[in-house]
């Protein structure tokens, strides 16, 4: 999954992660991504890419 995550205004980085989705919360608008080494919460509205 790549995603961006904003730094300063306008500015930002594309992020990038492999797991597996566990969560999604619907309400907040966010998944959990989980992988061995990590575990992220990620805005559903700043998700670029999936790959599956």
């Amino acid at each position: 999954m790549t995603w961006w995550k904003p730094v300063k205004e306008e500015l930002g980085c594309a992020c990038s992660m492999w797991g597996m989705v566990k969560w999604i919360d619907q309400n907040g608008r966010q998944v959990k991504l989980v992988s061995d080494e990590d575990v992220q919460w990620i805005l559903m509205d700043s998700i670029i890419n999936v790959k599956g």
